[in-house]
């Protein structure tokens, strides 16, 4: 950093970006969990175990001055359906895994084809730090 002269990017924090990843459990079939009562036993969180559980994933990325980038929503699809494409808001975008879940492919989807070009489109200033 000191030899490309970016020190001074670590002083505006409009240029500190974190994006950072949630999980969301879709098609879970649950009905009342009876958990025995006892002090041996701990609380139950499992609901389900079987296949019918799917994820997907929230991609959320600020700055430390409070800049919202768009989000990404990842679903677990070869490919993702019209309807879901549609159904996301405007200024937010669709990635697809086939777990659901962020991988190193999606991450660089994002990077290099949504949250680089709206660094260039919002005009922010280009270095940015991003911290995943």
């Amino acid at each position: 950093m000191l030899e490309c002269n970016l020190l001074d990017t670590l002083k505006d924090p409009s240029r500190i970006y974190n994006a950072d990843e949630i999980g969301v459990r879709t098609c879970v079939k649950s009905g009342l969990v009876l958990e025995p009562i006892s002090k041996n036993f701990k609380n139950v969180y499992e609901v389900s175990s079987s296949n019918e559980i799917e994820s997907i994933t929230v991609l959320c990325t600020y700055s430390a001055s409070s800049i919202a980038a768009p989000p990404m929503v990842i679903f677990p699809y070869k490919r993702i359906p019209k309807e879901l494409t549609l159904s996301v808001p405007g200024d937010w975008v669709t990635g697809r895994s086939d777990s659901g879940w962020m991988t190193g492919a999606t991450f660089f989807e994002y990077v290099t084809n949504v949250f680089y070009n709206w660094l260039v489109k919002k005009r922010n200033h280009i270095p940015s730090h991003l911290i995943h």
